[in-house]
């Protein structure tokens, strides 16, 4: 959806720039330009954009002004192929690193931002591969994404992409959001600890850090953006905090080492595919907060076969719920091939449709007593299952009336064919509706037999207060004399 979205607004910015070529509206005059201190710079609005370099310092100083005009930004491939740059102190005037602006500086080892940056483009330290460690300051809010041909291109994006050596990532306390695709494509990075004053992770933030391996969340952390620590392959821990009330789609997918994970007791929204194929997950608690699942839509609307917020999840078995949870949402473990076994607490009313669909490896169902509702295919396509443990007298009653309701249909359907004295034996040409409702009234008596034989003893336990029928435990006596 977010891609789509960009998609549009490329398209309709296109569209107003022919629009203004076309209506012969004037471009807006050329920027003053100057050279300083090795510094090519252009004035626009008051202050000052560094363009180019022609210097060749190994330790370089942004400065604060170039000729009485404060830098407030360093322009896109200002530094792009530097290798001579060894350290960058920036000046705490500027508020923009253009894109690629540090780009393939391979030597640069040492960089200090402004503690006023607000606005940092993609591939700003593109390869840069001597980079160790880095502080974000808490102004930092907004990431220029890569706009390709038709729209984003998320492997293109990150302002540290690829740069090998960058491990250490450290935030200055009062950051309050990582923005989107920040630390993209960052392979160097290991260990995130995101400071409590952080209430957002943006989509895309650390997407394909390929080597970070544990993420400690805020203690105010609200919000886990789409995508935002998918593909980190060796992830292995995530300590999450109990403040988190949303996790978006893909927020943790393709992290395919994931084996920790604590799921918040704030969480009340949990999108598709969120931890889809974390195969090294074995376990999760489900808190009693969560509510609300929000499902795949497609262009053509909803595909089950791409929903349920573990789907794909192979090595996920052990799936327990805190006590006092009252329904299961809508397709939450959908297409989730690991479960063996479900028991739900006695909490719970509703299984809501699809909410274990397609669990093919579920063999085994335990059902509480306080369970009103099945939803409509809540398990269906669950072809290991061999065993549903009902401990629920309600829908033990909606069987068997619907069981009587086939003893009527084929008794009214036979009263009427008497009645009417119709010959049900007739030849295919001649058939009508009566041998119609005969035929069908037949087969609902057989299915009748066949279920109330299947739910004989919970039918026994509505009519009888047992959990056998008379017969079966005699029949039960009488094998164990024949044993004796």
């Amino acid at each position: 959806m977010k891609r789509m979205n960009k998609l549009l607004n490329g398209l309709l910015a296109g569209a107003f720039l022919l629009c203004v070529t076309v209506g012969g509206v004037s471009a807006p005059a050329k920027a003053a330009e100057g050279t300083a201190a090795g510094f090519n710079y252009t004035v626009e609005n008051g202050g000052a954009t560094i363009t180019g370099y022609t210097g060749d310092a190994t330790s370089l100083v942004i400065p604060d002004e170039l000729e009485g005009k404060e830098v407030l930004k360093i322009g896109s491939g200002t530094f792009k192929g530097n290798t001579t740059l060894l350290s960058v102190t920036i000046s705490d005037k500027v508020e923009e690193i253009g894109s690629e602006a540090f780009s393939g500086c391979t030597s640069l080892s040492s960089v200090v931002m402004s503690k006023n940056l607000e606005t940092i483009g993609y591939d700003a330290f593109y390869n840069c591969d001597k980079l160790e460690s880095i502080e974000i300051p808490k102004s930092l809010k907004t990431y220029v994404e890569y706009e390709g041909l038709m729209g984003t291109n998320i492997e293109r994006d990150g302002a540290f992409r690829d740069c090998d050596g960058l491990k250490s990532v450290t935030f200055e306390d009062g950051w309050k959001e990582v923005p989107f695709k920040l630390f993209a494509n960052c392979p160097g990075i290991e260990k995130i600890v995101l400071p409590d004053s952080v209430t957002i992770v943006s989509y895309d933030a650390f997407y394909n850090c390929s080597n970070l391996s544990k993420v400690t969340l805020s203690e105010n952390l609200e919000t886990i953006g789409e995508d935002s620590f998918s593909k980190c392959v060796a992830l292995y821990e995530v300590d999450m905090k109990d403040n988190v009330e949303t996790i978006y789609s893909g927020a943790f997918s393709e992290c395919s080492k994931l084996a920790k994970i604590n799921l918040p007791k704030s969480l009340t929204t949990i999108y598709y595919g969120a931890f889809d194929n974390c195969d090294k997950l074995e376990s999760i608690e489900i808190p009693k907060s969560l509510k609300t699942y929000v499902e795949y839509n497609g262009l053509m609307g909803t595909n089950i076969e791409r929903d349920g917020a573990f789907r794909g999840c192979d090595g996920l078995k052990s799936v327990t719920f805190e006590d006092g949870w009252k329904a299961v949402p809508f397709k939450l473990f959908a297409n989730c091939p690991g479960i063996e076994e479900i028991v739900l607490p006695d909490s719970v009313t509703i299984v809501s449709y699809d909410a274990f669909y397609n669990c093919t490896n579920l063999s085994k169902v335990t059902l509480p007593e306080s369970l009103e509702t099945i939803g409509q295919d809540a398990f269906a396509k669950c072809a290991a299952l061999r065993e549903v443990d009902m401990k629920v007298q309600h829908l033990q009653r909606v069987w068997t009336l619907a069981f009587f309701i086939c003893f009527i249909v084929t008794a009214i359907a036979i009263g009427l064919i008497k009645v009417s004295g119709q010959d049900v034996m007739m030849s295919a040409a001649e058939l009508n509706w009566y041998y119609l409702l005969y035929l069908f009234g037949s087969l609902a008596v057989v299915l009748g037999f066949i279920n109330l034989w299947m739910y004989r003893h919970g039918i026994a336990k509505i009519f009888f207060g047992k959990d056998t029928l008379p017969q079966d435990t005699n029949d039960d006596d009488d094998d164990e004399k024949e044993t004796d």
